[in-house]
């Protein structure tokens, strides 16, 4: 399966256009459509702190059921429970525990901007990679989620990135 998004329109291999994401200014809430009129919502909730472990990301249904749930972690070297905060930077998040349907999987950044996503016997099921030449994402994979699931999951990788932007005050 390949999908391609361009301008939040998510087009199958045919050019088909078979779902769109209306992100907010913040890209902090969005509302995923599919072509058939189905709506769904992807939501970064960061519970008031700055610890990424307190953060949450989840794409729930119209009647606020959750779909998708995915909690941020740190890359291994960079883990504050393990070496401490450090002084001068925010720890680096690379990755999310992902429950869907109360299957596990793990999305990992191998490579800026792209992301795997794995099941937790560590088959590959999804590849997301972005170009900020031609501002596309190609999306490769087994055909593991759905279309608006799928466009979860980019949003999930864009509040990923957002967990990692420098914070001036």
């Amino acid at each position: 399966m390949k999908y391609s998004m361009k301008s939040n329109v998510l087009f199958d291999e045919k050019n088909n256009r078979i779902a769109y994401i209306h992100a907010s200014a913040s890209y902090l809430k969005s509302k995923i459509r599919s072509s058939d009129g189905e709506i769904i919502s992807a939501e970064f909730r960061m519970n008031s702190s700055y610890d990424a472990r307190d953060h949450e990301y989840v794409v729930f249904d119209r009647a606020s059921n959750v779909l998708a749930a995915a909690k941020p972690q740190y890359s291994d070297p960079d883990d504050p429970i393990i070496h401490g905060w450090p002084l001068n930077r925010a720890p680096l998040v690379d990755g999310l525990s992902i429950t869907v349907n109360g299957n596990n999987f793990e999305l990992t950044r191998v490579g800026y901007p792209k992301y795997e996503i794995k099941d937790d016997s560590g088959k590959f099921v999804l590849g997301l990679g972005y170009s900020p030449l031609m501002k596309t994402w190609s999306v490769n994979g087994t055909n593991c989620f759905s279309p608006l699931l799928i466009c979860g999951m980019i949003c999930f990788c864009k509040y990923l990135e957002f967990e990692n932007e420098a914070v001036f005050l």
